[in-house]
């Protein structure tokens, strides 16, 4: 006879729940996640470059972004600053401009982090971690390029 109580155990510890309170960010190097870590002791930063399509006179115009977000040593969002082109030309000129903005913090260690969801708005766009109840996930927006999924262990799909 089976204690169906020790599987419920394990069943409880796996599932996190949706949306998490809070979400992992795994720093991945050279990648999406490479601007991500801690500065002044205990806050925390993310960068991302991302992008929002618009259609104006019937033509399809890209407006690139490189923000920086960044949080409280608890994961809540603090401010956010932004760069933006539009019709770019030279694909690693946010990167760049990100780059200037991390290093406006000053001393930085870069690592995870674990932050709230949240959401802002920029150029009548919504920016930042916003769950997705349709697919349990939690997505990058604007352009959704970036998911993360249960068990919210920093681990994101492209």
């Amino acid at each position: 006879m089976f204690n169906l109580n020790f599987f419920n155990f394990f069943k409880k510890n796996y599932e996190t729940g949706f949306p998490p309170q809070k979400l992992r960010i795994k720093r991945m190097k050279a990648y999406h996640t490479h601007y991500v870590g801690k500065f002044d002791s205990d806050k925390l930063f993310w960068g991302d470059i991302t992008f929002t399509l618009e259609v104006e006179n019937g033509k399809t115009i890209r407006t690139d972004y490189a923000v920086l977000y960044t949080f409280d040593a608890d994961g809540k969002l603090l401010d956010f600053k932004y760069w933006k082109e539009r019709n770019l030309n030279d694909n690693n000129k946010p990167w760049h401009k990100l780059d200037e903005m991390v290093t406006s913090l000053g001393k930085v260690k870069f690592t995870d982090i674990s932050v709230e969801l949240f959401e802002v708005e920029i150029d009548n766009h919504t920016f930042g971690l916003v769950a997705n109840p349709e697919f349990q996930s939690v997505k990058v927006q604007p352009s959704s390029m970036l998911s993360f999924y249960e068990p919210w262990d920093g681990e994101y799909y492209t």
